[in-house]
């Protein structure tokens, strides 16, 4: 029987009532449920298979990690409400490939999914960006260009805008939060993010939950 990304999801809300009925809320609490968390991420969506798109196989990208999870609000009630809020329901979705989206968005941009998809937008312009090099591997170019290389054909397919980018597909600033959007990279990104971009990034996908 196909194991799916819900259940996997399933499993650490029952893994999380486990450990912190016979541990509490504590630093051996959060221990031992990190040692035995699973993520979803990589499983297939549902019973029936993967996210596809021209047979390309494409799997969920979280857009906040329990790990950030636990810098934001510690190991508690708050912590289990924010994993729900935050992976109930699958939003992003990106090509299965060695060193691709999925992980070179956090090393290049520390995970920031607005500086992403604004990097994105720039590769479908044919204009400088920084992850050029992943674009063009052979799973996420092929992805790409099943979209016509049409940034905005991307973000309907994804259906976050007017979430995450505007009616004109201008990639919204997470980070202020006050409708500006990004208009050039910045000089470095920090892995550590602001409470002010945590709260924001877990906002807009309430706003996503609420569509759905």
């Amino acid at each position: 029987m196909l194991l799916t990304y819900h259940d996997i999801y399933q499993f650490n809300l029952d893994l999380f009532d486990t450990v912190t009925t016979k541990y509490g809320y504590t630093d051996k609490g959060w221990k031992i449920f990190k040692e035995y968390y699973k993520d979803p991420d990589g499983y297939a969506l549902d019973s029936s298979g993967f996210k596809e798109v021209d047979h390309i196989i494409c799997t969920v990208d979280a857009l906040i990690s329990k790990n950030r999870i636990y810098e934001h609000v510690g190991f508690n009630d708050n912590f289990i409400d924010e994993y729900i809020i935050s992976r109930q329901t699958p939003i992003m979705f990106f090509p299965k490939e060695k060193g691709g989206i999925n992980t070179s968005r956090y090393s290049t941009f520390g995970d920031r999914i607005d500086y992403f998809l604004f990097d994105l937008k720039l590769y479908c312009n044919d204009e400088k960006c920084k992850m050029e090099s992943t674009y063009e591997l052979p799973n996420t170019n092929l992805w790409i260009n099943s979209f016509n290389k049409d940034f905005s054909k991307i973000i309907d397919w994804l259906d976050i805008k007017g979430i995450f980018v505007t009616d004109n597909y201008d990639v919204l600033d997470l980070e202020k939060n006050d409708g500006s959007i990004i208009e050039e990279h910045k000089d470095n990104y920090s892995k550590k993010w602001t409470d002010s971009y945590y709260q924001t990034v877990k906002k807009k996908i309430e706003d996503f939950n609420k569509n759905k």
